[in-house]
């Protein structure tokens, strides 16, 4: 076949080679289009947290507090506006979220084990506004099965500017991740692995004197 005075083959390997020139032509463009809507796209910079978080005790995936029955726990919310990009005089962040938590293993006089529709407010550069948030529990009966015991979930957080004009921007997106979880567990105390090694002697001895 001619085409512009030269001949062309239309046979399917010369096809597969020709939209493959077509592809390599096309590929910078595609990049710079894909590279264009990544920074289009705002950074999850910002975070909403509770502490205490927790450390790995155990190996899972879940970071755990060591306590004991009987002992207190206050989990304090609390707002990281690093890297967050505000256009505008904007005085507050309001976050609102949700709390749940193992009810045979944590106790703060609320029967349903979670709570919903909460909002909390912080000034821009993350400290508290009307003091801190905090969340007192009593520890029931710790276990370490793996499962979290208390977790925060972020269902919306937004900026406000409170003087005239009155404005409310949206900056979920800015703020990463949107939950937490944190599980309790009890290691034994000290002297409680001191008095089972105790009274193992007299059962390794009797295991002893039957193998005799």
């Amino acid at each position: 076949m001619q085409s512009n005075g030269k001949t062309r083959c239309d046979c399917p390997t010369c096809s597969r080679s020709d939209q493959g020139q077509t592809w390599r032509q096309k590929s910078p463009l595609i990049l710079l289009f894909c590279l264009l809507a990544l920074a289009a796209k705002p950074a999850a910079a910002g975070s909403v947290f509770f502490t205490p978080a927790g450390s790995q005790l155990d190996g899972d995936s879940i970071l755990d507090i060591d306590t004991l029955p009987g002992s207190t726990i206050v989990f304090t919310i609390a707002l990281d506006p690093s890297g967050v990009s505000l256009s505008g005089p904007f005085d507050r962040f309001v976050v609102d979220y949700s709390l749940a938590w193992d009810k045979g293993e944590l106790d703060n006089g609320d029967s349903h084990g979670s709570i919903s529709g909460l909002a909390s407010d912080f000034k821009l550069d993350g400290t508290f506004l009307q003091g801190p948030v905090d969340y007192s529990f009593t520890v029931l009966n710790p276990v370490n099965d793996g499962s979290p015991d208390f977790k925060l979930t972020i269902d919306h957080i937004s900026a406000h500017q409170d003087a005239s004009p009155f404005t409310n921007l949206d900056v979920t997106n800015q703020f990463s991740p949107n939950s937490q979880i944190v599980e309790v567990q009890s290691s034994p105390e000290p002297g409680s692995l001191a008095l089972l090694g105790i009274a193992a002697f007299p059962l390794l001895g009797l295991i002893r004197r039957r193998r005799a």
